[in-house]
């Protein structure tokens, strides 16, 4: 799916063992980029995405079962979340499909918004199946198919015995159990722009958190983005309710979630809210989540919700 991955056992394997856990891990990971990844026309996802409208789409448990996370979270977030972003993405010449990025004509824009919402897609769980009502409609599953892949690597190495483990998915990261010294697995919330600004640290990270049996996803517009013609910087991160990037003071969020899909969509979904409305939903849910603000300044200003306080290491 375009990412990069690193899976880290905290303990000493022989050869044999070492081999059944690369196969399991490879498995899980085959497993999700055939279903879900836009990066390949044969995935299950692309052959949906060139399906009819109205037409029931037989689909996997897995992908039914992101599909119905990603739902949940879309109705949470009042559409921030929305997985029928793929022409979108598209148009604005992120994802897959990447082109010369360039600020779309509005009536492209408002084409593709009307393609784009989570209730074009009528999911049957039990049936598993989902329908799209419009033809056009397409899902880019990369805001929580990575997220849903540490999780299954975790548990695919858990089948085999293996409790110390940390899987890291393109940043989606997941950890169970401890390091090899026996210390808390530690991950660090990424200063943005990879240690660059008048603040960064040395360490290069804002704040660390201490996960067992829980993962971390963040969400930024500081890694994929381009400068249009009138200087203004334009992120992936894209607004579903409106088709235009995110334009707010965010440069990041983090979110802490037993589950890394959920963790993943949400640090999305609050990425998109931004800081005021992302924040009060935040609070009201009692997620644990670290808001990164861009002053005018150049500087930055952080904010945590006190669930994510409870998991600081520092």
């Amino acid at each position: 799916m375009g990412a990069r991955y690193v899976v880290t056992i905290a303990e000493e394997l022989d050869e044999p063992a070492r081999q059944r856990a690369r196969q399991a891990i490879e498995a899980e990971l085959a497993l999700v980029d055939r279903l879900m990844s836009t990066w390949r026309d044969d995935s299950e996802l692309s052959r949906f995405n060139r399906s009819e409208a109205g037409v029931a789409f037989g689909a996997s448990p897995e992908t039914i079962d992101v599909l119905a996370t990603a739902a949940r979270i879309s109705e949470w977030s009042g559409g921030a979340f929305d997985v029928t972003v793929g022409p979108l993405v598209r148009a604005w010449g992120f994802g897959a499909d990447a082109r010369v990025r360039a600020v779309p004509r509005d009536v492209e824009i408002a084409s593709v918004r009307a393609l784009t919402s989570y209730r074009h897609l009528a999911l049957d769980v039990p049936r598993r199946t989902v329908t799209k009502a419009r033809a056009g409609v397409s899902c880019d599953l990369s805001s929580i198919a990575p997220g849903y892949a540490a999780d299954r690597v975790v548990a695919a190495l858990g089948a085999l015995g293996h409790r110390h483990v940390l899987v890291d998915i393109g940043g989606e990261i997941k950890a169970v159990g401890r390091r090899p010294d026996g210390a808390p697995w530690r991950v660090g919330v990424a200063w943005p722009g990879a240690g660059d600004g008048p603040q960064a640290p040395a360490s290069a990270h804002l704040a660390a958190v201490a996960l067992d049996g829980l993962a971390m996803a963040t969400s930024g517009d500081y890694r994929d983005f381009f400068v249009d013609t009138l200087g203004r910087r334009r992120s992936h991160v894209l607004d579903p309710r409106t088709g235009w990037p995110v334009a707010h003071a965010l440069a990041s969020v983090s979110v802490v979630r037993p589950s890394a899909a959920e963790a993943d969509a949400l640090a999305t979904a609050l990425m998109v809210l931004g800081p005021e409305e992302g924040g009060h939903l935040a609070e009201r849910a009692q997620l644990a989540a670290y808001f990164v603000l861009r002053r005018q300044d150049g500087t930055f200003e952080t904010r945590q919700t006190p669930p994510f306080a409870a998991l600081r290491v520092e």
